[in-house]
């Protein structure tokens, strides 16, 4: 329930499980709201604001207190009759919506109501897979009304692929809508500040329709986290704008913030502006290639800016005033600590090569944020640099300059794993196998599914999986694999061995797997204990060997209700 007059701040984070599959997916966002928890049946029963009733009751009070199962795990399942409280019990035993549904009438039978955090008629289009390894910033709302969410709800206006089997294909959306339910309440305290990171895997989303029609279905699958300003991302990101104010809050003439029109913004302003904040240590790079201060900061100006988001502001570590270019290439030659040539990738439109011009103020980092010297240089490496680049001279004056990891794709060959880490084959294509060392301790994972436990790793040499070897220079490896799949109804289900019957199949579901119930009222995080023979459900993961005794372990399921 809303606190009248009382508004906390939401954020909402977008990100993107990697497909190999499609170059692009464009996906449009009208609307995102929060359903009220009244509205989804929670109603205050338990006398505490964080203890709010689980259990399936859509009235305004409870009975009976021991009928109550409140957030802070106290729960007596005595029941009351019907004739004692005037309702019955949930026919819903399984409890895949958490909550009872208000009923026919909607949100307005229940009198709770949905409260948009974001709207835009026109829709704001972001390409998913720009976004496989950041969080995209959509806004900041800071006028929410305080109380209680239970779900988030997201409209979608339309969806387009290129590369994948769907380019050029119409991509139906059932509903143009999905409710998302975390599986438990979203607290919005006054002048608190939280974000919501929709996490919209594109794997488990867009299928090729089942008739043949030359159709796909795009029916999101998007899992939920609610993360404070400490569990945001301590990697950097860019974003891009125009200086709408600036900010001079001691009177010295300059400037300790500013505010920043995001470009790419719609004619209603739908990603609203973002307060962008300076540090003491913020850099300034000016429009003539040098480095500067605040003071030359003014506005209108374009800018680059390089942050974090933190207490609900960008905070800066550069700043890049107008136009600037970003060049991605190979160092070929370093004749000095000050510049280096760089051979850039043929997709860059530059020329070969360019001479890089290295400032004292140059900022060199690689990984997530670990700054480097300029002396870590080394000829063969691939980097990014962002700067000035005068196409006459073939200068390129550098602000930012991030040393890349080597990414190598093919299908597994072989795993071959001892004490100090595993030794992988990959067939790279044009008949070539490349033998590559993971030291132990790095991260081994399905894309957007999770880690691989250490005696899954084998499985890998069974099956041609396709994967990706990031390798860092200091020595840093990740692996990640797409993972295979298995669709059908279950048929069996063995709960010791967390094991099901599925399309003839034994499909042994891990020990923590992530599942999500899918309907048309939303999708909920279950457990496995959910599961009933006749449900339909897609397990991710991997497939076991010829020799086990299962025939397919599950790291993430979805699952529609039978009947």
């Amino acid at each position: 329930m809303e606190a009248e007059g009382v508004y906390g701040k939401v954020g909402v984070l977008i990100t993107d499980a990697p497909s190999h599959e499609y170059g692009n997916i464009w996906i449009t966002i009208t609307e995102i709201s929060l359903l009220t928890a009244d509205c989804d049946g929670y109603h205050k029963c338990c006398g505490e604001k964080h203890d709010r009733d689980r259990e399936c009751h859509d009235v305004e009070d409870c009975c009976d207190r021991k009928e109550c199962c409140c957030d802070d795990g106290g729960c007596d399942h005595e029941e009351c009759d019907d004739d004692q409280c005037g309702f019955g019990e949930c026919d819903d035993e399984r409890g895949d919506d958490t909550v009872c549904d208000p009923g026919d009438e909607g949100e307005a039978d229940c009198g709770g109501k949905a409260v948009t955090i974001f709207s835009s008629e026109e829709g704001y289009t972001l390409d998913l897979l720009q976004y496989r390894d950041e969080d995209f910033l959509l806004l900041i709302n800071e006028e929410v009304p305080a109380g209680r969410y239970q779900k988030i709800r997201m409209r979608i206006s339309g969806v387009r692929a290129e590369g994948g089997p769907c380019e050029d294909m119409e991509i139906k959306l059932p509903s143009g809508r999905v409710d998302l339910n975390p599986g438990f309440p979203i607290d919005i305290d006054e002048n608190e500040l939280i974000y919501l990171r929709l996490d919209i895997d594109v794997n488990k989303s867009i299928h090729l329709h089942p008739s043949g029609s030359s159709k796909c279905i795009f029916r999101p699958v998007v899992f939920v986290d609610i993360l404070t300003k400490d569990d945001l991302s301590q990697c950097p990101t860019l974003v891009t704008g125009e200086v709408k104010e600036l900010h001079d809050e001691s009177g010295d003439w300059v400037p300790e913030s500013l505010t920043l029109r995001r470009e790419g913004s719609t004619a209603d302003n739908c990603l609203g502006d973002i307060r962008v904040c300076f540090a003491e240590d913020t850099l300034i790079f000016t429009a003539d290639g040098v480095f500067g201060s605040p003071a030359d900061l003014e506005k209108g100006q374009s800018v680059t800016v390089r942050g974090m988001t933190r207490e609900g502001c960008f905070t800066a570590s550069l700043i890049i005033i107008g136009d600037c270019r970003s060049v991605k290439g190979v160092i070929e030659e370093i004749p000095g600590f000050t510049e280096f040539l760089l051979s850039p990738d043929s997709c860059d439109g530059a020329d070969s090569p360019i001479k890089v011009m290295l400032a004292d103020e140059t900022l060199l980092s690689t990984g997530c944020d670990t700054l480097m010297d300029p002396d870590a240089l080394e000829a063969g490496m691939r980097v990014l640099v962002i700067g000035r680049l005068d196409d006459k001279q073939k200068t390129l004056a550098a602000a930012l300059l991030i040393i890349l990891t080597d990414e190598i794709e093919g299908t597994a060959a072989g795993v071959e794993c001892g004490e100090d880490g595993c030794v992988f084959l990959l067939d790279t294509g044009a008949d070539q196998t490349r033998e590559i060392f993971v030291p132990k301790g790095a991260r081994i994972a399905l894309e957007g599914d999770g880690p691989v436990p250490g005696g899954m790793i084998l499985l890998l040499s069974c099956r041609s999986y396709h994967i990706r070897i990031f390798q860092g220079h200091n020595g840093m490896s990740e692996v990640l694999i797409t993972p295979e799949s298995v669709t059908g109804v279950v048929e069996k289900i063995y709960p010791y061995s967390r094991t099901l019957q599925v399309g003839g199949l034994s499909v042994q579901v891990i020990s923590p797997a992530t599942g999500v119930y899918i309907s048309e009222k939303g999708d909920t995080l279950v457990s496995f204990d959910v599961l009933q023979p006749g449900d339909e459900i897609t397990c991710f993961g991997l497939k076991a060997c010829d020799d086990d005794l299962e025939d397919f372990h599950a790291f993430v399921f979805l699952v529609e209700k039978s009947g």
